[in-house]
């Protein structure tokens, strides 16, 4: 713990030391312990690092009861879930998706939100991904077009 919060700026680090579980917390700050947890957990690369965080962040919230239950339900539902989410975690930016059931792709996109960092979308790209695992399909593969900031995508291929 001392190690993470050696990490976070002063300021962060008084704030996370203030949270409850039940506090709603700025991307901002999200996105700096997020990284200083991947650098103390996974070291090295740190958008790798980031990525394998958010590979196992799905495994570790969706346990007990769920985790059955995701086995059930298909990456396209999954996904649309979350986009509907989305502005019941965060104040800016709106989720949205699009599903290619046939073809096996889904796409991510969060619309309105040019600032989100890049470090968030990058543990976004590996939650997606284990999401997306949870539910069984295999050969998961997720990118991240980031060519236009008014609608970061992620764009999950699987079997």
């Amino acid at each position: 713990m001392k190690e993470f919060l050696s990490k976070l700026s002063p300021a962060t680090a008084k704030r996370f030391n203030s949270i409850l579980p039940v506090s709603k917390i700025s991307i901002e700050d999200a996105t700096e312990y997020l990284t200083a947890a991947a650098e103390v957990i996974f070291g090295g690369d740190i958008q790798e690092s980031l990525y394998q965080l958010g590979l196992e962040d799905p495994k570790y919230n969706y346990s007990g009861v769920y985790r059955p239950l995701l086995r059930i339900l298909t990456v396209p539902f999954l996904i649309s879930q979350a986009a509907r989410l989305w502005s019941n975690f965060h104040d800016k930016g709106e989720g949205r998706v699009e599903n290619n059931p046939k073809e096996k792709v889904a796409i991510f996109r969060v619309i309105n939100y040019p600032e989100l960092p890049k470090n968030f979308r990058t543990f976004l790209r590996g939650a997606v991904a284990g999401l997306s695992e949870l539910s069984g399909a295999k050969n998961v593969k997720v990118t991240c077009d980031d060519h236009d900031s008014m609608a970061w995508s992620w764009i999950i291929r699987y079997d």
